[in-house]
C-alpha cells in the first residue's frame, strides 16, 4: 500500500475499534489493517450479482432439501438445478453448489448451505438492496420475494437491473469490522467464554466469507480464507 492508503486503512481500523468498544466487544490494537481503496481487489457489480444469485438459490435449495423426504430430495434438487440453468448462472456456481443442485449433497453439505442466506444478506447489502448491515446478532429475516419474486426465470434479470454496488469504502468498512468481530469470537471460543456483545458466530462467519470474497480475499467460494 502507498502511504496514503496506509493512512486510510489505519483510520478504518480506528473506526471499527471505536464501534466495537462501544458494543462491549474486545479488540486488540496489533491486529493488522486490511487493504485500502486502490489496493484491494474489489469485485465488480456483475460478479457480485452472479455470486448473490448463486448463494441465494443455494440456501433456498438447502432449506427445501432439509424439509423433503429422503426419496424426494433428488427431484427437489433438480428443480433448483433447472432454475440455476434458466438464470444462466450454472458456470458461476461453486463445486459444492453444483453438487447440491445435482442431488449429490451430503447431510453436512446441506446443513452448511442452509446458513448461506447470511452470506447472501451481506452480498445483498453490498448491492444496495439492504439499507444497512447490523452487527451479526440475529438471523436474516428479509422478505425473500423482494429479491427474487417467486424464483422465476426472469427474476434474476430483474435483480441485476435493480442492483447498485456500494462504494468501495463502505464495503471495506464492513470487511474490516467483521474481521475484528471474528477475532473476538475466535478468542472467546479458544478460552471457553460466551461470544461477546451478543454476536452469533455462525452468522458472523458467513458474513466474513462474503465480505472477504467481495474484497478479493480468496476466489474459491467453498473455501474463502477467514483468517483472524
Amino acid at each position: 500500500m502507498t502511504q496514503e492508503q496506509q493512512k486510510q486503512a489505519e483510520a478504518r481500523k480506528a473506526r471499527s475499534i471505536a464501534i466495537l468498544e462501544g458494543e462491549g466487544i474486545p479488540t486488540i490494537s496489533h491486529l493488522p489493517v486490511i487493504e485500502a481503496e486502490g489496493a484491494a481487489r474489489l469485485r465488480t457489480q456483475e460478479e457480485t450479482v452472479q455470486r448473490a444469485a448463486c448463494t441465494f438459490l443455494n440456501a433456498v435449495c438447502a432449506w427445501n432439501l432439509l424439509e423433503a423426504e429422503a426419496e424426494d430430495r433428488k427431484e427437489a434438487a433438480a428443480h433448483y438445478r433447472r432454475i440455476a440453468q434458466s438464470w444462466g448462472i450454472w458456470e458461476a456456481l461453486s463445486r459444492n453448489e453444483r453438487a447440491l443442485f445435482s442431488g449429490e449433497g451430503t447431510e453436512r453439505l446441506i446443513q452448511t448451505a442452509s446458513w448461506r442466506m447470511e452470506a447472501f444478506a451481506a452480498l445483498a447489502w453490498a448491492l444496495g438492496f439492504l439499507p444497512e448491515l447490523d452487527l451479526p446478532r440475529d438471523q436474516f429475516r428479509g422478505n425473500l420475494e423482494d429479491f427474487f419474486p417467486d424464483v422465476q426465470p426472469d427474476s434474476f434479470r430483474s435483480f441485476g437491473d435493480r442492483a447498485r454496488l456500494r462504494p468501495a469504502g463502505e464495503i471495506l468498512d464492513q470487511a474490516d469490522l467483521i474481521y475484528r468481530i471474528r477475532w473476538a469470537t475466535d478468542e472467546a471460543r479458544i478460552h471457553g467464554k460466551p461470544f461477546p456483545g451478543g454476536i452469533d458466530d455462525d452468522i458472523a462467519m458467513e458474513r466474513h466469507a462474503a465480505l472477504n470474497w467481495l474484497t478479493g480475499y480468496g476466489d474459491d467460494w467453498d473455501n474463502i480464507p477467514l483468517d483472524t
